[in-house]
Parts: structure tokens; sequence; C-alpha cells
């Protein structure tokens, strides 16, 4: 007896240390870095954005009905929630309805698996109307050839049941699950998951710094770099707008930079890459300098050196005046597989890091403009060369995509593959909530739509995308917008540019409006 008391008080200490570490853990990894603004730029940090964009609506406020527009980075880049709200309300204002918020949840590589997964926190947002922006790239119907199961998938073979298990589990053992959703993770893709892939996700239920140590640690060295540091090192650029700037911060050959007071204060910084100088010994920066008021502008030509630099003009740069620059030679960029010059700090022009707020708004870049410029000939040509030249580096998964659709263009539509299981499950789920849901089968570059717009495949497709339950039917709509841009329109296969989001996003707002005014009106 006086034994089992000596154990106790020595097992208390150790449980009252135990439940200090998960409270410190919970507070500070579960709660207070989520504090800190979102600094990454648009498209960037896809995962960190997703719960920190979750974590800001559920603590926001709910005045004004909610619509959310969820999906991939399809449904990312297809649509601008900003355009959509001013635009919806003032249809609903006409109509004597009250105004609503439209807002984005989307992420690169976001499958219906995953929408099946957040679908309790979604819904804990009680969002009046949901817009589902899809594609068939978001089947992830690459997964079976991959992994060599292209055969065995197929109906009636003795190893389809494995090979449909190998499937789902290479979708739901991604790390952006164990982070945005473990606990649903492990309860509806548990039994196909490995035991130290439901070890790890039982961790991540237990321990916030374990769930999200992925999202946190590249997002909390970013910031460090945009407070601490020169904004040298990173993907996307974050930067006020500059005429021939890319979404990566390197600017076209031509490009035109307008000051501002920042850059009155800072000068202007550039790097200049060392490719300026692979073929030749010098290279050379010709430009022309343009006040703001009425005097004259000026010409001259600066030499390059490799590294950072500041831009030296002659005379005191002023707010409003305006530098067109050309380099010469430019070099040509195998990732881009285009010309490329002088690449720009993080954050240029700014007198703070740029933080995404409440609504996503999408920066426009040098990209967005040059392919609705060219003629259908220029546009193939350059199509074939970034998108289809699969022997460059980090091509394989364009590649794949490729081969995945031509495969399962000479096939039947499967509608046991996981994420098509998974996405009529969370379509059952919204329907019964009496919520108003659009589902979208979003625009195709037709180009990589001749492979297989026509097949048997793509019409059951479709035909399976407009399928509900009669009794759900009076809330449940359907586009087939898989034709709605012209192929300039694209950065690849199903990424709209700028002037594509903005042609989808106007086309939604009739749709849209109709949805919310029957949801307010109790028509369903």
């Amino acid at each position: 007896m006086k034994r089992e008391g000596v154990r106790r008080s020595a097992l208390r200490p150790l449980l009252w240390l135990l439940a200090l570490l998960i409270l410190l853990d919970r507070a500070i990894f579960g709660y207070g870095l989520w504090q800190l603004p979102d600094e990454s730029a648009w498209a960037g940090q896809a995962h960190y954005h997703f719960e920190h964009r979750l974590r800001h609506l559920q603590a926001g406020s709910r005045a004004d009905p909610l619509v959310l527009i969820v999906g991939s980075s399809v449904a990312l880049y297809g649509y601008l929630p900003a355009q959509i709200e001013t635009a919806l309300n003032r249809v609903l204002a006409a109509q004597n309805v009250r105004a609503v918020r439209v807002r984005m949840l989307a992420h690169q590589g976001m499958t219906p698996m995953h929408l099946l997964a957040y679908q309790r926190r979604v819904q804990a947002l009680h969002p009046l109307v949901i817009v589902y922006a899809i594609n068939p790239i978001d089947l992830r119907l690459e997964k079976p050839l991959v992994h060599q199961d292209a055969q065995r998938i197929q109906v009636g073979h003795p190893e389809r049941s494995a090979a449909l298990m190998r499937y789902s589990r290479s979708i739901a053992s991604g790390s952006e699950l164990m982070a945005l959703a473990p606990r649903r993770t492990l309860q509806l893709y548990g039994s196909a998951l490995s035991g130290d892939t439901r070890l790890a996700l039982a961790n991540a239920v237990l321990w916030q710094s374990w769930r999200y140590r992925n999202l946190l640690q590249p997002a909390l060295a970013e910031q460090l770099d945009n407070h601490w540091a020169s904004g040298r090192h990173y993907h996307y650029y974050a930067g006020r707008f500059v005429t021939g700037v890319s979404r990566t911060g390197w600017l076209a050959p031509e490009f035109r930079i307008r000051i501002n007071q920042v850059l009155v204060e800072q000068g202007v910084r550039v790097q200049v890459p060392a490719e300026l100088f692979r073929d030749q010994a010098g290279a050379v920066m010709q430009y022309r300098y343009c006040p703001a008021g009425s005097e004259p502008c000026r010409q001259g030509e600066l030499d390059l050196r490799p590294g950072w630099q500041i831009l030296a003009l002659g005379k005191p740069l002023k707010v409003g005046d305006e530098i067109y620059g050309r380099v010469e030679p430019a070099w040509y960029d195998p990732i881009s597989a285009d010309q490329r010059s002088l690449r720009l700090p993080r954050n240029f022009g700014l007198a703070a890091p740029a933080r995404r707020g409440d609504q996503e708004h999408r920066p426009l870049r040098f990209e967005d403009q040059q392919y609705i410029r060219m003629s259908p000939a220029e546009y193939r040509q350059a199509f074939e060369r970034r998108v289809l030249a699969f022997d460059r580096r980090g091509m394989e998964y364009l590649q794949a995509i490729r081969d995945a659709r031509i495969y399962w263009s000479g096939r039947s539509f499967d509608p046991e593959i996981p994420t098509w299981r998974a996405f009529r499950e969370w379509r059952r789920q919204e329907l019964a909530t009496s919520r108003s849901l659009i589902v979208i089968n979003t625009a195709e570059n037709p180009l990589s739509q001749a492979w297989f717009g026509t097949s048997r495949w793509y019409k059951t497709w479709l035909a399976e995308l407009t399928d509900v339950d009669p009794t759900q039917a009076d809330r449940y709509a359907f586009f087939d917008w898989h034709a709605a841009l012209d192929m300039r329109y694209f950065y690849d296969y199903n990424h709209p540019v700028y002037a594509g989001a903005q042609a989808l996003s106007e086309r939604l707002v009739q749709p849209l409006a109709r949805a919310v005014i029957a949801a307010e009106s109790g028509l369903h």
C-alpha cells in the first residue's frame, strides 16, 4: 500500500510536467505563432497560407454571409474573389439582398480527398454558398501510372484493390494533410496508410509543434528574411508593381520602374546574375530616365557587375520619375524558357513587407501580359518550349499529367478511384446541410484539352459531375466551362493568366447571385 502511494507520488510530477508541455505546445504552436501576420507572397507558402486564412475566417466577423470558393491551384489562379465580391454585391443590392463576403480557400494540390478531410473545419465557417472549381487534374490521374499500376487498377484485375489502396495512400500520406487535418485524415484514410504514417498523424493530433513543423519553419524563415535580412532569398516576388517583372522577381530584358518614396530613400537595388557573363566579359543596362515634370528624359548606360548592386543613375531619384531599362545581352532561363535580365528584391519598393489580409489580391505579372499578346502560332511555339519540352529539369510532373490524360482517354471513367469517391461523399454531405453548392468544371487550355476532351472518359466525367439526388437538385448547380478561354489565357494546361481569371470571375457573378438570392430567400 505504501509502495503504491510512493509510485503515485513519483508519477504526479511527471503528469504535471506532461500537462505543462502540452499546454505550452498548444499555446505557442497552436495559437501564438499563428497570430503573426501572413507575409507570404501570392501563391506562395500554400499550406501555411491555407491554415492562416482558415483561422482568420474562424476568428473574424460573421456579420455578412460568406461565399467560399474552394479548390486547388486551378481555383486560386482561376478566380478573383475581390472582383467577384464587388460585382456580386452590386447585383444583390439591385435585388435588395444584403451584401456577402467572397473568400478563397484553396491550395496547390488540393484533391477531393483533401477537401473531404477539411470539410468539418470549412462547415464550421457556416458558408451560405460554396463554389468548388474542379478539373480532372484534381483527381491525380497520374498516380496509377507513376506506381506502375495502370493495368492493375482496371476493373476485374485480381490486384485492383491493392492498386486502389496505393492510389489512396499516395495522396493521404501527404505532409499537408498531417498539418491541416490530422484527425480526419486518420479517420477517413487510416486503413490505407502505413503504421508509421498513422503514428505520425496521431502525434500531430496530440502535439501542435509536430503537426505544424513543416508549415511554420519556412514561413518563419521568410518572416526573418523580410525583417532582418535583405529579401534576396525567395521564390515568389511580393514587391510593388513593375512593368516587366515576373512571378519570381526576374525582369524581362526591357522593363519600366516608377519611382516612389521608398526607392528614393533606398535606391533601385537589383541582382545581376552570373548568367549574363557566361558568354561575354561584360553586360550593360541602357536606360532612359524620365522625370515626372516637364524636364526632358535623359539617356545613359550602366556597366553591370555580378551580384547585388544599386543602380547609379547620375542624379537623385524623385517620386514619380520613371526608368525605362534594357539589358544587353539578356540570358535564357531554362525554367521559364524565356529571356530574363535582372532580379528585384522580394519586397522591392515597399516600406514594409506586404501582408495577405482577409481578401485575396492577385498581383499582375509579366507573364500575365506576355502570352495574351502573342499570335496563336507564337503561343503554340512558346507552349511547346515552356510546357512540353519534357527533357528539361523539373518537367516530370507536367509530363506525367500529359501521359495520364492520353492514357485515360482510352479508358472508361472509373467511379471507384479514391479521389472520385471522396468527391461524391463530400458533395453528399454538403448537400445534406441544405447549403447551396456550385461545382464548376473549370477552364482548360484547348491544347491540352485536345488530348482527352472528346473521349468517353471525359464525357462520363461531365455526366457524373451533373448527377445528383433529385431531392437535392435545387441546391446544386453544375457548369461546364472547360472551353471558356482561348489558349493564350493560360500559363500551362489549366492555370489562367490574370485576364483569364478576370473573365472567369465575371462569368461566375450571375450564377452566384442566383444561388445567394435563393439561399437568402429560403427558396431551397
